[in-house]
């Protein structure tokens, strides 16, 4: 039931993210805090699964009052670190270094775990680097998938990659925008 009007939800829907959506300090998470605020305050039922990342790391239960929005929050620890040699490794592979390095059997199991003890109409990609999910997605849940990209990740790296000054630098980062 929704908790404001006491009716039926209208849509659920999960939420999957990269890194957690808060503190409310890039667009980013602005963009996934306002979208998932305004999807509740029109009857829908959210769950959110994150990423807890070494590099935007945050302590949840700190902040609880702040996602009352979501009827569940889930989210596994994930060391997004660069790691030179996986760099370096990827530079042999046909994949995007990007996308690969958000790539988490843990976060697949918890996705998995997720889709087989609830449904939902919904299940909402934020960004495009969690498209490896999909997989696990269409075998578990017939919910429709929607992608949402806050930006043109390709066209990001490519002006990163033109106003790198390092020679080698700019170098990789080109072959690594073209697989992206």
């Amino acid at each position: 039931m929704d908790r404001k009007s006491g009716r039926p939800p209208q849509l659920r829907i999960l939420q999957i993210c990269k890194k957690f959506p808060f503190p409310l300090k890039d667009g980013e998470s602005i963009a996934v805090s306002y979208m998932s605020r305004a999807l509740c305050e029109l009857g829908c039922e959210l769950t959110l699964l994150s990423m807890n990342t070494s590099k935007h790391y945050i302590d949840i239960p700190a902040i609880a009052a702040d996602l009352d929005h979501y009827k569940a929050v889930h989210t596994i620890n994930y060391d997004n670190h660069l790691n030179p040699l996986d760099a370096l490794l990827n530079l042999f592979s046909n994949a995007s270094f990007h996308i690969t390095r958000y790539i988490s059997k843990e976060f697949e199991e918890k996705l998995a775990e997720i889709l087989d003890q609830q449904t939902f109409d919904i299940i909402q990609l934020e960004t495009l680097y969690l498209v490896p999910y999909i997989p696990v997605i269409r075998r578990l849940s017939n919910a429709k998938i929607v992608l949402r990209a806050h930006n043109v990740e390709f066209e990001i790296w490519e002006r990163i990659t033109a106003n790198t000054n390092n020679i080698i630098k700019k170098v990789y980062l080109s072959i690594l925008t073209k697989k992206l």
